[in-house]
């Protein structure tokens, strides 16, 4: 009997121990990987406990000893940026090495948010508006300096709906492949800092900003707190069991849903799309995408993020769980949970939500989600360090909630990282900004940040509103009077409150000299239409 359990005890041992017999570095390293220049370069994995794991790069050797979990982790000295392809070895006293070639050091983004961060150049160049300028694009893009990883799509742990290939230079051959917006970033950035770029590529299409929270976000701030209560009291409803069934039903079904695409079954006719339901495999739920994709890559050294997100916030009409107003506590949150993470106070970089037709609550055309989102979007560019807003109102497209133009947007999130990210004092990282406001009488003064060279007023539509007391908005009449902005209507004779482009589909009148649009802005604090 006794040797019966000596023999069970040490197969259960070696079970444990074969787990993390095989040295795996991060999935983050592999060949063609960009390092981040100037600062600490972490490289982990898991080996064997009790290993020892040594890393070898650029004349540099570093050992440590993997712990009682078989977690291992070395941060090679900063290092300069370099084209020249080196060879990163990481080398196990088990007796397992890996070697990763064609390394180079340069900057390192991070890309995350919903599709329109995620879609594919090769996506983009199917629509007939930008078709032709795409593929010119993609037949001279031949940057082997930039380079893209994709982290595996996955909506719970052991899922995978897409894996992580590895990087993958970028090519005519491969460039299709890349996410649009982060390839127009890296292309400009490339091309002003003469280094190599690395994009991190960690988005999910459709994602509302509570899946990329972390779980302790949504504790610090009662607003935040409801959304997980609302979570674990539909989650109760079912046992492990009923739900594990339940899944498995949706998911059936949304395997016959895609096969419907696959077979060109109009919208109309397809009906929605099946939903999952809410618990812990539902990649809606709070802090899903973070827990499972986000958290993994860190801490992965970066520079800073790009963030192009908020079209599904601006569509939920059901505010006790996210909306264009609790966007900003969410959006800062999320912020400051990342940079917690990295423990550092990254450069965050984001797109403010261009214009589109938004939709109604019920029926109700007065109510300006996206105008609202975008509201929550200045808010939080005004109240944290180191953000970038990448204006964007004027490249969207009133049917088409993916615009075409990811060039322009790219090249603003570069205009916004030379500033931010980069400390270049010569240029303006974004079009005017609305900085204080004056009255003068029947009118209102409103003076700006932000512009480089003088404001530029286009009178070809009206997309400025004024109101008194009664806050009720009128159209308004404007003119520039050096470096200010004149708002006033004949109709109005103390006016208290002044809007611009405040509604889903608003146009851009006012720029500065480069042409760059002044980003939508209001004068006044009244309650939101998305305001609990």
């Amino acid at each position: 009997m006794k040797n019966k359990q000596r023999i069970l005890l040490l197969f259960v041992f070696g079970m444990v121990v074969s787990a993390f017999s095989a040295l795996k570095p991060a999935p983050l390293f592999g060949d063609n990987a960009i390092l981040q220049q100037g600062l600490p370069v972490p490289v982990w994995g898991t080996d064997t406990p009790g290993s020892t794991v040594t890393v070898s790069f650029a004349h540099q050797e570093k050992s440590v000893t993997a712990d009682v979990d078989g977690h291992w982790e070395i941060r090679l000295a900063p290092m300069a940026a370099s084209t020249k392809p080196r060879i990163l070895k990481i080398s196990s006293s088990s007796g397992n090495s890996a070697e990763f070639k064609n390394i180079l050091i340069g900057e390192v983004w991070l890309a995350s948010g919903q599709s329109n961060m995620a879609f594919s150049m090769k996506m983009f160049a199917k629509r007939n508006a930008v078709a032709g300028k795409i593929k010119a694009d993609l037949m001279a893009a031949k940057l082997p300096e930039i380079r893209l990883v994709k982290v595996s799509l996955q909506a719970y742990d052991g899922q995978v709906e897409r894996a992580n290939n590895g990087w993958s230079q970028c090519s005519p051959e491969t460039a299709d492949g890349f996410s649009a917006t982060s390839f127009y970033f890296a292309r400009a950035l490339h091309r002003d800092r003469k280094v190599p770029v690395g994009i991190i590529l960690c988005a999910w299409s459709g994602s509302a900003i509570q899946t990329w929270l972390p779980k302790e976000a949504f504790l610090a701030d009662p607003a935040l707190n409801e959304i997980m209560s609302q979570y674990r009291t539909q989650y109760a409803r079912f046992t492990p069991a009923e739900y594990e069934a339940e899944y498995r039903r949706i998911a059936e079904l949304n395997r016959l849903y895609d096969a419907k695409i696959r077979n060109n079954i109009p919208r109309g006719e397809r009906g929605p799309r099946p939903k999952y339901p809410l618990g812990p495999k539902c990649q809606t739920r709070p802090a899903a995408h973070y827990d499972v994709m986000l958290k993994k890559q860190v801490p992965y050294a970066i520079k800073g993020v790009i963030w192009y997100q908020g079209e599904t916030d601006a569509n939920n009409f059901d505010f006790s769980k996210g909306g264009p107003s609790l966007y900003r506590n969410q959006f800062s949150a999320m912020i400051r949970g990342w940079r917690k993470d990295w423990n550092s106070d990254l450069p965050f970089l984001f797109v403010q939500l261009p214009n589109w037709k938004g939709k109604l609550l019920d029926g109700n055309e007065a109510y300006q989600g996206w105008a609202e989102l975008r509201d929550s979007q200045m808010n939080v560019f005004r109240s944290l360090p180191k953000m970038g807003m990448a204006v964007t109102i004027g490249l969207g497209v009133t049917e088409d909630i993916h615009p075409s133009q990811k060039e322009a947007v790219g090249e603003r999130l570069a205009l916004c990282a030379e500033k931010v990210a980069y400390g270049t004092e010569e240029r303006y990282a974004s079009g005017p900004v609305a900085l204080s406001h004056r009255e003068e009488g029947n009118k209102i003064a409103i003076s700006f940040c932000f512009c480089e060279g003088d404001l530029v007023l286009n009178h070809s539509t009206n997309e400025f509103l004024i109101c008194g007391a009664d806050k009720l908005f009128v159209p308004a009449q404007t003119s520039l009077q050096g470096s200010e902005l004149m708002v006033w209507s004949d109709l109005i004779a103390e006016p208290v409150a002044v809007r611009y482009a405040w509604e889903n589909n608003a146009h851009p009148v006012l720029f500065d000299s480069r042409g760059l649009p002044a980003s939508p802005f209001r004068t006044d604090s009244f309650k939101l239409t998305s305001q609990n």
